[in-house]
């Protein structure tokens, strides 16, 4: 029995079509494009080795949760690709790993923000540019829709992770937590 993918179709239909779309540029080099000048930059500041504090925000407050993150970044790809490791502690206990990767597609002109965690999670952000920056969002569909927000904000001594949620369909946003990273220093061996 074929294996089947996507539409309906098999794997040996997927593979056809591959190979359709590749001879159709026969003869055509095939060569990595540069990142457009304007995307090579953007999340520069990511870029590095990060220790994070977690504060969850309840009302008009910001208090730390215990939690402490420590990221990793780097550039991938001619500069439109970011490569992120992500651990997560809670009162000095390991909970979360995760993998990153945030990418440029020039097609659609926007970012993406790919995130896979030891939880079994595949969380894909779709990009977009408003007021100055990038933010990502990712909607939880279910009874009661969830959308939710990430921002990245540099800082002058690192940067800022913000998140909101809105139960509104993004007409409102509440802040439920930001992340405070500044550079991490790592012991050479």
């Amino acid at each position: 029995m074929p294996i089947r993918v996507g539409f309906g179709g098999s794997v040996a239909a997927s593979f056809a079509l591959c190979l359709a779309i590749a001879s159709s540029t026969k003869g055509q080099a095939l060569r990595p494009l540069p990142c457009p000048p304007e995307q090579v930059a953007t999340f520069d500041f990511l870029i590095g080795d990060w220790r994070g504090v977690v504060f969850d925000l309840k009302g008009g407050d910001s208090s730390a949760s215990g939690a402490t993150a420590e990221v990793s970044a780097k550039k991938l790809l001619n500069g439109c690709a970011l490569l992120e490791q992500w651990h997560f502690e809670e009162n000095g206990r390991p909970e979360i790993e995760a993998v990153v990767l945030r990418a440029f597609d020039a097609g659609t002109g926007r970012w993406s923000y790919n995130l896979a965690t030891n939880r079994n999670e595949n969380v894909s952000y779709h990009g977009e540019f408003a007021d100055g920056h990038w933010s990502f969002f990712y909607e939880f569909v279910g009874a009661q829709p969830v959308k939710v927000r990430i921002r990245w904000v540099a800082t002058p001594t690192g940067y800022s992770e913000q998140i909101a949620r809105s139960t509104d369909g993004g007409v409102t946003w509440l802040s439920t937590r930001h992340i405070n990273f500044s550079p991490r220093i790592i012991a050479k061996e």
